[in-house]
């Protein structure tokens, strides 16, 4: 399975995520005898890679726009058989997803639910929103965070991750993400 993460920071929680719950989901991943654990999901790096270049992926929804049609139109080519991995595009259910829902829809022809755990867009490719509390007309990533993890502090100020802040911030998330820790 290959799991395509809106930004950088998500992959840290998707990871992060896995490893923490790693011994009940054997499927996801394994805890070897040393204490490593080992993946089975492979998540898509937003590094500077020739594969972010060439897919045309680097961080948010805007790209998955572009992704979704251009994969769809190249997949139709294949006659040999593959696509026996599914690929998750994984998104924020919030209206930074309305232009994805749109593309997904022109593909599907019928209006995707955003109260489905996934959509099934063609082949191995599917839409995986977060999912919406009840009542909620939207949710984040970081809505799954639990309790504790939301009243973390860094810098003695208490996280705030759906907050928008610029990049140079120290509490932009991706900076809390590879430098952050509770104190």
């Amino acid at each position: 399975m290959r799991t395509i993460c809106e930004g950088p920071t998500d992959n840290i929680y998707i990871r992060s995520a896995i490893r923490s719950l790693a011994a009940g989901y054997p499927t996801l991943a394994t805890k070897e005898d040393g204490g490593a654990i080992s993946l089975h999901v492979r998540i898509f790096k937003y590094t500077q890679t020739s594969t972010g270049r060439i897919l045309r992926l680097h961080g948010g929804t805007g790209y998955f726009t572009k992704f979704i049609p251009d994969y769809v139109q190249q997949i139709k080519k294949f006659k040999a058989p593959g696509g026996e991995q599914p690929i998750i595009l994984l998104v924020d259910n919030d209206n930074g997803a309305n232009a994805v829902y749109k593309v997904v829809q022109d593909i599907i022809h019928k209006k995707p639910s955003r109260q489905d755990p996934f959509v099934h867009i063609f082949g191995n490719l599917y839409l995986v929103p977060t999912p919406l509390k009840a009542g909620a007309a939207t949710s984040v990533i970081e809505d799954l965070f639990s309790a504790d993890t939301k009243k973390s502090r860094y810098r003695r100020q208490i996280i705030q991750p759906r907050q928008g802040r610029r990049h140079d911030d120290p509490l932009h998330k991706k900076r809390i993400c590879t430098k952050g820790r509770k104190g």
